[in-house]
Parts: C-alpha cells; structure tokens; sequence
C-alpha cells in the first residue's frame, strides 16, 4: 500500500465547509437524555439564552463560550455538550493553520461524545460526532482518514434516521456518500484488505428515496 502515504487529505477529501449551524428554534425542542435531566437553573438558562442571541448575531467564539460556561454549570447539559461540538468545528474552519483547527476538531469530538453517552440514538449527538470526525479526517494522512470515514459511518446515518428533518445532517450524509462513492482504487483495496471492507453506503436512487421518505 505505498500509494497510500502520508498524502495530506486536503488533495482527496475536500475540507468541510463550514455547516450552516441552526438557531435553537429552528431545531425545535432538543430531547433532553434522562442522565442530564436535573432542572436547569436560573444560571444556565442565563448562559443557553445568551449563548443563542450570540449564534443569532454570528458571534460564535463569544456563543462557544456561553455555552462552556454552561457546562460548567451542568456538565452533561446535552444541549450545551452537541452545540458547543458544532460550534467549535464551524469555528476551526476559519483557520488555515491545521493546528489550530486540529485543537478545535478535536474538542468537538470530545464534546459531541460526551453527548453521545447522554443520548447514544438522539440525531443531535450523532450529527454533531459525525461532523467532527468528517472535519478531523481531512487533516489525517490517507490511511487514518479512510479509518474515520469508515467510523463516522454509523453516527452520520442514525443522525438522519432520528432528525430527517436536520438539513444539516443530510447534507453530511450527502458528502460523506459522495466522497466513498469515488475512493480510488487504492483506497478501496486498503479498506478491504485492512478495514474488512469500505464503508455501506446507498446508491445514488437509493439515497435519493431515503431523503424524501
């Protein structure tokens, strides 16, 4: 598998553009998981409310943080944990230095996870680890990538299973589909000699009907 060096994955996998993030009210209401069901106090809703106008005002770092505090409050607040995921690979994108958009990556990922382990089913988490693995990939050389891609498989899809009606994640599933409908031909002996296979995914028709289902 020489052919399958430390290419950067930028020359293959094109960078995530940045995710249009929806306003809270346009998600409608986020079902709360059992585990953080504690009443929210006085303070967090403070900090969701603000946090919101900030995302309203595209003032995202400032929104970001709004929510970390509130998490500091309510560490497995799911709202707080899935936004704050996808908040900070929107803000990872703006950069060109893979540093720092590595940092924000990777923080998302631990966010979106530990929303997964409040929600394993909910369409928020899955979306928002989905996301994060999509945007990590295409800083990884090309084995580690067809490794992720191959991960975010599961997430990406219960994500339009449980919110068909996120855009977002559609429009994730639609990348991510097409990206492993055109791997190379070293790309797919890779994943099936050492990844047991390359990733499920539907033909075009098939994809087609399951969006308008």
């Amino acid at each position: 598998m020489a052919g399958l060096g430390p290419a950067r994955a930028q020359n293959t996998t094109s960078q995530p553009s940045a995710p249009t993030i929806p306003a809270p009210a346009a998600l409608g209401p986020t079902t709360a998981p059992k585990a953080s069901l504690n009443p929210d106090t006085t303070a967090l809703r403070q900090h969701l409310r603000q946090a919101a106008a900030l995302q309203g005002k595209y003032q995202e770092s400032a929104a970001l943080a709004e929510y970390q505090n509130a998490l500091k409050v309510n560490s497995q607040h799911y709202e707080s944990l899935w936004r704050a995921a996808v908040l900070s690979v929107r803000i990872g994108n703006r950069y060109t230095d893979e540093t720092r958009k590595d940092a924000y990556f990777g923080e998302a990922r631990r966010y979106a996870e530990r929303a997964l382990v409040l929600a394993p089913t909910a369409g928020e988490s899955n979306y928002a680890l989905a996301l994060a693995l999509f945007s990590q990939a295409g800083l990884l050389n090309a084995r580690d990538r067809l490794r992720l891609f191959k991960e975010l498989q599961n997430p990406v899809q219960l994500a339009v299973a449980a919110r068909p009606d996120l855009p977002e994640a559609w429009q994730l599933l639609g990348r991510w589909h097409y990206r492993v409908a055109h791997y190379s031909v070293l790309e797919k002996a890779f994943s099936r000699v050492v990844l047991g296979g390359a990733p499920q995914h539907y033909p075009r028709k098939s994809l087609f009907q399951h969006a308008v289902v």
